[in-house]
């Protein structure tokens, strides 16, 4: 269960003279970037709200916004919404019933059904300073949980606003020294970033071959070589991407593959022709692939120094 705060407009304007509390439903603006189903990633979403809402002009804006959108569209039957007005007062706490839809008619496009129930309104709570300027907010703690519904927070319940700092890129600045010594040397940020890469679901796309696959099966890739970035380009989020280890991470680490001008180029052959290998070069080989424009340096970096 996922367990998220979304403001109704701005000082919730859209709650209850305009229709959220009404209609049972949620809802956020951000019209420009169209109907979310089209999307397949979040990567893909990311760009198209940085082309189409900040003008291909505001990378971490867009980054921001992204997660956000993608939050909302993946919301599930069950999972619970918290409608909340400035960083101090809770509206309501309601459920999820069905998926998110795109509303042309509405004045906020992106809606998802909810039942809001009959749980008391306008609750004040100690101000929440993590809500401040996001629409949509999983700084949810257990104990905020309980102080807003008396009850404990489910244990599958995927927040841990307790645990978390301001938000993922502030995380990746604070973290400190990103490899630490255990029996080998691991990177401290890998299980956060496939949390936050993945918008915390169970299921993402790989960024080479598209596949929908389980999380289990898919790791954060650096563009550049992670050994040959900077401190500054290693939390650069333009620099990381999801990719699967059916194949595709290891075929990018080794150069095999690469992304140039937006499509993939295979540049290795298989001699052993209907292998396993020919039919994902054969997959892999031409695909267009969404690149944005941060995202160019690293991939011509990669190309160039990766063989």
């Amino acid at each position: 269960m996922t367990v998220v705060k979304i403001a109704p407009g701005q000082g919730a304007r859209y709650w209850k003279d305009n229709d959220c509390l009404e209609n049972a439903h949620i809802c956020v603006g951000w019209g420009k970037v169209g109907d979310l189903r089209n999307f397949s990633s979040e990567d893909e979403l990311r760009a198209a709200v940085n082309r189409k809402q900040y003008h291909g002009r505001a990378p971490g804006a867009a980054s921001k916004t992204a997660w956000q959108l993608w939050t909302l569209r993946n919301l599930k039957f069950g999972d619970k919404v918290i409608a909340n007005r400035g960083n101090s007062v809770v509206l309501r706490v309601g459920t999820v019933t069905g998926p998110y839809r795109w509303n042309a008619k509405h004045h906020y496009h992106h809606t998802v059904p909810v039942d809001w129930g009959i749980s008391r309104e306008r609750q004040k709570i100690p101000p929440q300073k993590k809500w401040n300027n996001n629409t949509v907010s999983d700084e949810i703690s257990p104990a905020l949980y309980k102080l807003i519904t008396g009850k404990r927070l489910p244990n599958d319940a995927a927040v841990n606003g307790s645990e978390k700092p301001a938000g993922p890129r502030k995380e990746l600045t604070i973290l400190g020294q990103l490899d630490e010594k255990r029996r080998v040397l691991a990177r401290k940020e890998q299980a956060f970033l496939r949390k936050h890469l993945l918008g915390g679901n169970d299921y993402g796309r790989c960024f080479l071959c598209g596949e929908k696959l389980s999380v289990e099966l898919l790791v954060t890739a650096h563009i550049k070589r992670r050994a040959k970035c900077t401190e500054k380009e290693r939390r650069d989020w333009a620099n990381i991407v999801p990719m699967c280890i059916l194949g595709c991470d290891a075929l990018f680490e080794r150069g095999h593959v690469a992304v140039c001008s937006s499509e993939l180029v295979v540049r290795v052959d298989d001699p052993i022709r209907r292998s396993r290998l020919s039919a994902i070069l054969s997959a892999l080989r031409g695909r267009r692939i969404s690149v944005e424009t941060r995202q160019r340096k690293y991939f011509e970096w990669h190309s160039k120094h990766s063989r």
